[in-house]
Protein backbone atom coordinates (compact mmCIF):
# COMPACT_ATOMS: atom_id res chain seq x y z
CA UNK A 1 0.00 0.00 0.00
CA UNK A 2 1.48 3.32 -1.10
CA UNK A 3 -0.21 5.72 1.36
CA UNK A 4 -2.66 5.95 4.24
CA UNK A 5 -5.00 8.24 2.32
CA UNK A 6 -8.70 7.39 2.60
CA UNK A 7 -11.18 8.29 -0.13
CA UNK A 8 -14.98 8.37 -0.16
CA UNK A 9 -16.60 8.69 -3.59
CA UNK A 10 -20.31 9.52 -3.59
CA UNK A 11 -21.98 8.99 -6.97
CA UNK A 12 -25.22 10.91 -7.50
CA UNK A 13 -26.70 9.99 -10.85
CA UNK A 14 -27.62 12.99 -12.99
CA UNK A 15 -26.77 15.67 -10.41
CA UNK A 16 -26.68 18.85 -12.46
CA UNK A 17 -23.98 21.41 -11.65
CA UNK A 18 -26.01 24.42 -12.77
CA UNK A 19 -29.02 23.39 -10.67
CA UNK A 20 -26.81 22.83 -7.63
CA UNK A 21 -25.57 26.41 -8.00
CA UNK A 22 -28.98 27.89 -8.80
CA UNK A 23 -30.71 26.15 -5.90
CA UNK A 24 -27.81 26.77 -3.49
CA UNK A 25 -27.21 23.12 -2.60
CA UNK A 26 -24.10 24.32 -0.79
CA UNK A 27 -23.09 21.27 1.22
CA UNK A 28 -22.70 19.16 -1.91
CA UNK A 29 -20.39 21.82 -3.39
CA UNK A 30 -17.82 21.26 -0.61
CA UNK A 31 -14.62 23.34 -0.87
CA UNK A 32 -13.76 22.81 -4.53
CA UNK A 33 -16.21 22.13 -7.34
CA UNK A 34 -16.87 22.30 -11.05
CA UNK A 35 -18.21 20.35 -13.98
CA UNK A 36 -16.56 17.94 -16.39
CA UNK A 37 -17.23 16.83 -19.95
CA UNK A 38 -18.65 13.41 -20.87
CA UNK A 39 -19.88 14.28 -24.37
CA UNK A 40 -17.37 12.15 -26.31
CA UNK A 41 -19.17 9.03 -25.06
CA UNK A 42 -21.56 8.52 -27.96
CA UNK A 43 -24.42 7.14 -25.86
CA UNK A 44 -24.85 9.04 -22.58
CA UNK A 45 -26.10 5.98 -20.76
CA UNK A 46 -25.41 5.69 -17.04
CA UNK A 47 -23.60 2.31 -16.96
CA UNK A 48 -21.34 3.30 -19.88
CA UNK A 49 -20.41 6.63 -18.30
CA UNK A 50 -19.61 5.19 -14.86
CA UNK A 51 -17.62 2.41 -16.54
CA UNK A 52 -15.63 5.03 -18.43
CA UNK A 53 -15.07 7.06 -15.24
CA UNK A 54 -13.78 3.98 -13.43
CA UNK A 55 -11.46 2.98 -16.28
CA UNK A 56 -10.22 6.44 -17.21
CA UNK A 57 -11.05 5.97 -20.87
CA UNK A 58 -14.09 5.65 -23.14
CA UNK A 59 -15.08 1.99 -22.81
CA UNK A 60 -16.83 2.19 -26.19
CA UNK A 61 -13.35 2.41 -27.71
CA UNK A 62 -12.51 -0.96 -26.09
CA UNK A 63 -15.55 -2.76 -27.50
CA UNK A 64 -18.07 -2.14 -24.69
CA UNK A 65 -20.66 0.02 -26.42
CA UNK A 66 -24.36 0.51 -25.72
CA UNK A 67 -25.51 -2.45 -27.80
CA UNK A 68 -23.03 -4.85 -26.22
CA UNK A 69 -23.77 -3.54 -22.71
CA UNK A 70 -27.50 -4.03 -23.17
CA UNK A 71 -27.02 -7.50 -24.65
CA UNK A 72 -24.81 -8.55 -21.70
CA UNK A 73 -27.39 -7.18 -19.24
CA UNK A 74 -30.11 -9.33 -20.81
CA UNK A 75 -28.41 -12.64 -20.03
CA UNK A 76 -30.05 -15.53 -21.90
CA UNK A 77 -32.35 -13.13 -23.72
CA UNK A 78 -29.24 -11.37 -25.06
CA UNK A 79 -27.98 -14.65 -26.50
CA UNK A 80 -31.37 -15.29 -28.10
CA UNK A 81 -31.37 -11.78 -29.56
CA UNK A 82 -27.90 -12.32 -31.05
CA UNK A 83 -29.02 -15.65 -32.54
CA UNK A 84 -32.15 -14.03 -34.02
CA UNK A 85 -30.08 -11.29 -35.69
CA UNK A 86 -27.71 -13.84 -37.22
CA UNK A 87 -30.53 -15.98 -38.57
CA UNK A 88 -33.24 -13.44 -39.42
CA UNK A 89 -31.35 -10.14 -39.60
CA UNK A 90 -33.28 -7.08 -38.42
CA UNK A 91 -36.76 -8.50 -39.07
CA UNK A 92 -39.07 -7.64 -36.18
CA UNK A 93 -40.98 -10.30 -34.26
CA UNK A 94 -42.71 -10.37 -30.88
CA UNK A 95 -40.99 -8.00 -28.45
CA UNK A 96 -39.50 -10.68 -26.21
CA UNK A 97 -37.58 -8.11 -24.16
CA UNK A 98 -40.80 -6.43 -23.02
CA UNK A 99 -42.34 -9.83 -22.26
CA UNK A 100 -39.29 -10.96 -20.27
CA UNK A 101 -39.32 -7.69 -18.30
CA UNK A 102 -42.96 -8.24 -17.34
CA UNK A 103 -42.13 -11.77 -16.25
CA UNK A 104 -39.25 -10.48 -14.14
CA UNK A 105 -36.66 -12.37 -16.18
CA UNK A 106 -34.66 -9.27 -17.17
CA UNK A 107 -32.94 -7.33 -14.38
CA UNK A 108 -31.07 -4.74 -16.48
CA UNK A 109 -27.88 -5.17 -14.44
CA UNK A 110 -24.78 -3.78 -16.14
CA UNK A 111 -21.35 -5.19 -15.26
CA UNK A 112 -18.30 -4.58 -17.45
CA UNK A 113 -16.41 -7.51 -19.01
CA UNK A 114 -13.48 -8.76 -16.90
CA UNK A 115 -10.89 -7.27 -19.26
CA UNK A 116 -12.28 -3.83 -18.42
CA UNK A 117 -12.93 -4.43 -14.72
CA UNK A 118 -9.22 -4.96 -14.11
CA UNK A 119 -8.57 -1.48 -15.57
CA UNK A 120 -10.76 0.28 -12.96
CA UNK A 121 -9.12 2.34 -10.25
CA UNK A 122 -10.96 0.21 -7.68
CA UNK A 123 -9.33 -3.01 -8.88
CA UNK A 124 -5.94 -1.33 -9.19
CA UNK A 125 -6.26 -0.06 -5.62
CA UNK A 126 -7.19 -3.55 -4.42
CA UNK A 127 -4.11 -4.97 -6.11
CA UNK A 128 -1.97 -2.49 -4.16
CA UNK A 129 -3.35 -3.58 -0.80
CA UNK A 130 -6.08 -1.00 -0.21
CA UNK A 131 -9.34 -2.15 1.37
CA UNK A 132 -12.13 -1.29 -1.07
CA UNK A 133 -15.88 -1.16 -0.46
CA UNK A 134 -18.17 -0.44 -3.41
CA UNK A 135 -21.96 -0.42 -3.25
CA UNK A 136 -24.20 -0.64 -6.32
CA UNK A 137 -21.70 1.03 -8.68
CA UNK A 138 -23.02 0.78 -12.28
CA UNK A 139 -20.69 -1.13 -14.55
CA UNK A 140 -18.78 -2.53 -11.57
CA UNK A 141 -20.94 -4.39 -9.06
CA UNK A 142 -24.53 -3.17 -9.23
CA UNK A 143 -27.27 -5.56 -8.22
CA UNK A 144 -30.52 -3.65 -7.65
CA UNK A 145 -30.29 -0.56 -9.87
CA UNK A 146 -31.92 -2.30 -12.81
CA UNK A 147 -35.20 -2.68 -10.94
CA UNK A 148 -35.43 1.10 -10.60
CA UNK A 149 -34.42 1.71 -14.23
CA UNK A 150 -37.12 -0.58 -15.54
CA UNK A 151 -39.80 0.89 -13.28
CA UNK A 152 -38.82 4.44 -14.23
CA UNK A 153 -39.22 3.63 -17.95
CA UNK A 154 -42.62 2.15 -17.17
CA UNK A 155 -43.72 5.34 -15.40
CA UNK A 156 -42.31 7.90 -17.85
CA UNK A 157 -45.41 7.89 -20.05
CA UNK A 158 -48.02 7.80 -17.28
CA UNK A 159 -49.96 10.93 -16.36
CA UNK A 160 -50.52 9.63 -12.82
CA UNK A 161 -48.39 12.05 -10.83
CA UNK A 162 -49.07 10.22 -7.58
CA UNK A 163 -47.68 6.95 -8.97
CA UNK A 164 -44.43 8.75 -9.72
CA UNK A 165 -44.32 10.21 -6.21
CA UNK A 166 -44.84 6.79 -4.63
CA UNK A 167 -42.02 5.36 -6.74
CA UNK A 168 -39.58 8.15 -5.84
CA UNK A 169 -40.38 7.75 -2.14
CA UNK A 170 -39.45 4.07 -2.51
CA UNK A 171 -36.18 5.04 -4.21
CA UNK A 172 -35.44 7.49 -1.37
CA UNK A 173 -35.94 4.78 1.25
CA UNK A 174 -33.52 2.56 -0.63
CA UNK A 175 -31.07 5.47 -0.92
CA UNK A 176 -31.14 5.97 2.84
CA UNK A 177 -30.43 2.28 3.33
CA UNK A 178 -27.43 2.59 1.02
CA UNK A 179 -26.18 5.71 2.81
CA UNK A 180 -26.47 4.02 6.20
CA UNK A 181 -24.68 0.92 4.90
CA UNK A 182 -21.81 3.04 3.61
CA UNK A 183 -21.64 5.04 6.83
CA UNK A 184 -21.08 1.77 8.70
CA UNK A 185 -18.29 0.82 6.29
CA UNK A 186 -16.22 3.99 6.71
CA UNK A 187 -14.28 2.73 9.72
CA UNK A 188 -13.10 -0.44 8.01
CA UNK A 189 -12.10 0.58 4.47
CA UNK A 190 -9.60 2.82 2.70
CA UNK A 191 -11.67 3.47 -0.42
CA UNK A 192 -15.45 3.61 -0.26
CA UNK A 193 -17.60 4.21 -3.33
CA UNK A 194 -21.38 4.28 -3.37
CA UNK A 195 -24.02 5.08 -5.97
CA UNK A 196 -27.51 6.55 -5.70
CA UNK A 197 -29.87 6.63 -8.72
CA UNK A 198 -31.09 10.07 -7.66
CA UNK A 199 -31.70 12.70 -8.86
CA UNK A 200 -31.70 11.18 -12.36
CA UNK A 201 -34.74 8.92 -11.92
CA UNK A 202 -36.71 11.92 -10.70
CA UNK A 203 -35.44 14.13 -13.54
CA UNK A 204 -36.96 11.69 -16.04
CA UNK A 205 -40.32 11.73 -14.25
CA UNK A 206 -40.63 15.39 -13.21
CA UNK A 207 -39.56 17.68 -16.03
CA UNK A 208 -42.57 19.73 -17.17
CA UNK A 209 -44.34 22.54 -15.36
CA UNK A 210 -43.84 24.40 -12.11
CA UNK A 211 -45.06 21.47 -9.99
CA UNK A 212 -42.26 19.29 -11.37
CA UNK A 213 -39.65 22.02 -10.85
CA UNK A 214 -40.68 22.35 -7.21
CA UNK A 215 -40.51 18.57 -6.83
CA UNK A 216 -36.98 18.50 -8.26
CA UNK A 217 -35.86 21.30 -5.95
CA UNK A 218 -37.11 19.31 -2.97
CA UNK A 219 -35.28 16.20 -4.15
CA UNK A 220 -32.01 18.14 -4.47
CA UNK A 221 -32.51 19.51 -0.95
CA UNK A 222 -33.33 16.00 0.30
CA UNK A 223 -30.11 14.67 -1.20
CA UNK A 224 -28.12 17.46 0.41
CA UNK A 225 -29.64 16.77 3.83
CA UNK A 226 -29.27 13.00 3.75
CA UNK A 227 -25.83 12.79 2.15
CA UNK A 228 -24.68 15.24 4.82
CA UNK A 229 -26.42 13.40 7.64
CA UNK A 230 -25.13 9.93 6.83
CA UNK A 231 -21.79 10.51 5.12
CA UNK A 232 -20.22 13.94 4.96
CA UNK A 233 -19.85 14.71 8.66
CA UNK A 234 -18.70 11.17 9.47
CA UNK A 235 -16.24 11.08 6.58
CA UNK A 236 -14.75 14.46 7.45
CA UNK A 237 -14.29 13.40 11.08
CA UNK A 238 -12.47 10.24 9.95
CA UNK A 239 -10.14 12.20 7.65
CA UNK A 240 -11.52 11.04 4.32
CA UNK A 241 -10.92 12.85 1.07
CA UNK A 242 -14.50 13.14 -0.21
CA UNK A 243 -15.26 13.26 -3.91
CA UNK A 244 -18.86 13.77 -5.05
CA UNK A 245 -19.52 12.92 -8.70
CA UNK A 246 -22.34 12.67 -11.19
CA UNK A 247 -22.24 10.99 -14.59
CA UNK A 248 -24.06 13.75 -16.50
CA UNK A 249 -26.36 16.69 -15.90
CA UNK A 250 -29.91 17.19 -17.08
CA UNK A 251 -31.10 19.51 -19.84
CA UNK A 252 -34.37 20.85 -18.42
CA UNK A 253 -35.36 22.41 -21.77
CA UNK A 254 -34.91 19.31 -23.89
CA UNK A 255 -35.68 16.76 -21.15
CA UNK A 256 -32.55 14.71 -21.64
CA UNK A 257 -29.06 14.07 -20.29
CA UNK A 258 -26.55 16.87 -20.78
CA UNK A 259 -22.87 16.51 -21.67
CA UNK A 260 -21.50 17.98 -18.43
CA UNK A 261 -21.32 16.20 -15.09
CA UNK A 262 -20.76 17.43 -11.53
CA UNK A 263 -17.74 17.09 -9.27
CA UNK A 264 -16.80 18.46 -5.87
CA UNK A 265 -14.10 17.74 -3.31
CA UNK A 266 -13.26 18.73 0.24
CA UNK A 267 -9.54 18.79 -0.64
CA UNK A 268 -7.60 20.33 -3.51
CA UNK A 269 -7.17 17.68 -6.16
CA UNK A 270 -3.88 16.89 -7.90
CA UNK A 271 -5.43 18.41 -11.03
CA UNK A 272 -8.79 19.93 -11.87
CA UNK A 273 -11.32 17.51 -13.31
CA UNK A 274 -12.23 18.72 -16.80
CA UNK A 275 -13.04 15.37 -18.39
CA UNK A 276 -14.18 11.98 -17.05
CA UNK A 277 -10.76 10.63 -18.06
CA UNK A 278 -9.16 12.77 -15.32
CA UNK A 279 -10.91 11.09 -12.38
CA UNK A 280 -8.97 7.82 -12.36
CA UNK A 281 -5.67 9.72 -12.36
CA UNK A 282 -6.87 11.97 -9.52
CA UNK A 283 -7.96 9.06 -7.34
CA UNK A 284 -4.80 7.05 -7.87
CA UNK A 285 -2.64 10.14 -7.36
CA UNK A 286 -4.36 10.86 -4.02
CA UNK A 287 -3.60 7.28 -3.01
CA UNK A 288 0.00 7.65 -4.10
CA UNK A 289 -0.43 4.84 -6.64
CA UNK A 290 1.60 4.90 -9.85
CA UNK A 291 0.62 2.78 -12.84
Amino acid sequence: MESKCKILIICLDGLDYNLVLRWKITRLLQNFHGRFYVGDISTLYTPLIWSSILCGFNVEEKGYDYEKAVRRSMGLLGLLHGFKRKVFGERKFLNFRRLFIKLGLVKAIFIMPSYLLKETFLEIAKSRGFKVFALEVPGYNEDNNGVFRLKMHELVMTKKFNDKLVFIEHVKRDANYRLETVQNALDSYDIVMCYLPLPDLAHHLFFKGIKSRIRMYRIYKWLEANVSKYLLDSAYDLGFNVLILSDHGFDMKNYTHSCYAFWSSNVKLPKEIRNYRDIKDCVLSLLGVTT
